[in-house]
């Protein structure tokens, strides 16, 4: 547990990540393009509506210039501030969404981070949506950080994170319903930034770019993973990935 600056002592229990669902739809501001849908004759978004654009247009985006371009947007900022608000999630909260830092990533993805476990995706445990490379889908995730392990583990990487997740798993026992122990085949190339991502998922749903894209799934799924979320830091997963 850790304690916070002023000296008293956090409590959190079991289910404090619990959330509340909402149906209401939120007003985003337009930016459209025309590889994308014009979202100016769209004011009213929902992460399954961005989720979507992602699926449809991230391959295409990558043929094109990466600064400034809307897809990248979305992933930024749009889809972030709109998984906020449907999942109604306080300010200790951190989302973070990425398209790649300075060219488009294979697998891009958005991370949800209590603060008081991590503040970056390259160490501790967070929330995910991982996109597959080819985009015929995407899943809802819990996982834990790749980059700082890469950087000490270098060509041991994938067996110390396989063996974190391991112990990771069988501190939750049993995924949430609907939910897998199995890892996601991102479809990532070798040696890209996604290919370890499998290694470092904890428990992970897929849901295919063949279906429709449900709002109340994605809503639903990503409470699911901060429920369970929960679990693992009562449990000590912070400890386990410190070692």
């Amino acid at each position: 547990m850790r304690e916070p600056q002023n000296g008293s002592a956090v409590k959190r229990d079991k289910y404090s990540y619990h959330v509340i669902r909402k149906n209401k739809h939120f007003v985003l501001n337009g930016i459209g393009q025309d590889t994308l849908v014009d979202f100016q004759d769209r004011q009213f978004q929902t992460p399954a509506s961005f989720v979507r654009e992602i699926l449809d247009h991230y391959l295409e985006a990558k043929g094109q210039k990466f600064a400034g371009h809307p897809v990248r947007e979305i992933l930024r900022n749009r889809l972030p501030a709109s998984l906020k608000q449907a999942v109604l999630m306080d300010d200790r909260f951190l989302i973070r969404g990425s398209a790649g830092l300075t060219a488009w990533t294979h697998c891009p993805w958005i991370v949800i981070m209590d603060r008081e476990v991590t503040k970056s995706p390259k160490r501790g445990l967070y929330v995910a949506l991982l996109f597959r490379a080819d985009m015929t889908g995407f899943y809802v995730s819990l996982d834990h950080g790749v980059a700082d392990t890469r950087a000490i583990y270098k060509s041991k990487t994938a067996e110390v994170l396989e063996r974190r997740t391991e112990r990771l798993r069988r501190i939750l026992e049993q995924p949430p319903e609907g939910f897998s122990f199995a890892s996601p085949a991102l479809k990532a190339p070798p040696k890209s930034d996604g290919a370890l991502y499998p290694q470092a998922t904890i428990v992970s749903k897929f849901h295919s770019s063949k279906d429709q894209i449900d709002n109340a799934a994605i809503v639903a799924d990503v409470s699911s993973a901060l429920e369970a979320y929960s679990v693992l830091i009562e449990g000590g997963g912070e400890g386990i990935l410190r070692v």
